[in-house]
């Protein structure tokens, strides 16, 4: 699946998840030590956290989707696609009601879209806020139609998709990575935010 088609998910409001792997979430398979922004991982004393985010990487159903190279790249909204996930993806969020699940120290008020609930979380947020999804899934009851969740806490992000896939499919999960950093950071926190402009 390309963009394209996750913009027509989009368009569509058709419940479905969406987690995405990269570098970061390879080293912890892999049992590399490794401090990124957000999280650290210590390959002694994080297994649960591997072990959790190797379930919701193998975990299938229908309309839970892993960004990973093939079929889906797990670049499907950085680098070259970028652009396109600015111009033409992010206005389709005004669409939804938007759970948002990020950084304590994000700026929400700069996102060119409407959040109506922030869940913030600190660096580890795996160590920390363990029942986060069950927060989540209590917050779904408010709504009627699909809502669109963010996520943008790491490998966490995937894990907690994937907990909350388990209990209800009736929402639009994605894993957002740091795409959304310049926004609630004021800054370009990676490379591929300079195509922004």
């Amino acid at each position: 699946m390309t963009l394209e088609d996750f913009k027509l998910l989009m368009v569509k409001s058709q419940p479905h998840a969406l987690t995405r792997y990269g570098d970061g979430e390879h080293n912890i398979f892999d049992d590399v030590n490794c401090h990124r922004k957000g999280f650290k991982f210590n390959s002694e004393e994080d297994q649960k956290l591997k072990a959790d985010l190797l379930e919701a990487y193998n975990s299938q159903s229908p309309n839970y989707y892993v960004a990973d190279k093939d079929p889906i790249s797990a670049c499907l909204f950085v680098n070259q696609y970028y652009p396109t996930f600015l111009k033409e993806v992010m206005p389709l969020f005004n669409m939804f009601k938007i759970i948002y699940v990020g950084h304590e120290t994000s700026d929400i008020t700069n996102l060119p879209f409407h959040v109506d609930e922030f869940f913030p979380v600190c660096d580890n947020a795996w160590k920390y806020f363990p029942g986060l999804y069950i927060q989540i899934l209590r917050e779904f009851r408010k709504y009627k139609k699909p809502i669109l969740c963010l996520f943008a806490c790491g490998p966490y992000s995937n894990i907690l998709i994937n907990k909350i896939w388990k209990h209800n499919k009736k929402q639009i999960l994605w894993n957002i990575g740091s795409t959304l950093d310049p926004f609630v950071y004021g800054v370009n926190t990676r490379q591929y935010h300079e195509r922004m402009f």
